[in-house]
């Protein structure tokens, strides 16, 4: 079937989306369904208590810091295990990194204080 085009010459019909589908079915094969949409992880059920300890390990120099951090390693570990099946890995490594820092803090504070102790104390006996 030949029509006419917009400047007098014979030109092509269009093709109708039947014929379209079967000429790109016979050239490319039949179009592959989607792929299912992705399911969302569920968090571990304490990602976000290792982030709250870390929090409020930071801001109480250092109390909560160590059981953010022992927390924190134990759940980024039993993330990682669960092989995609358990989500929150970040919120857990950054509480987990937040109770290293407040840990190693609190302890640099403690020798200072211990140091500043034994200074004072070395001054007062000489005195």
């Amino acid at each position: 079937m030949t029509t006419t085009g917009g400047n007098g010459e014979p030109g092509r019909a269009p093709l109708d989306r039947r014929a379209y589908e079967h000429l790109y079915a016979h050239l490319y094969g039949s179009p592959q369904p989607a792929p299912p949409a992705p399911r969302p992880v569920p968090d571990h059920p304490q990602a976000a208590t290792v982030l709250v300890l870390g929090i409020l390990g930071a801001a109480t120099f250092g109390l909560l810091a160590p059981v953010a951090w022992a927390m924190g390693s134990r759940v980024v570990r039993e993330i990682d295990v669960s092989r995609g099946y358990l989500g929150g890995r970040g919120a857990a490594q950054a509480g987990r990194v937040l109770g290293m820092v407040s840990t190693l803090l609190l302890c640099a504070s403690l020798v200072f204080f211990v140091l500043l102790l034994t200074m004072f104390g070395l001054l007062s006996l000489t005195v």
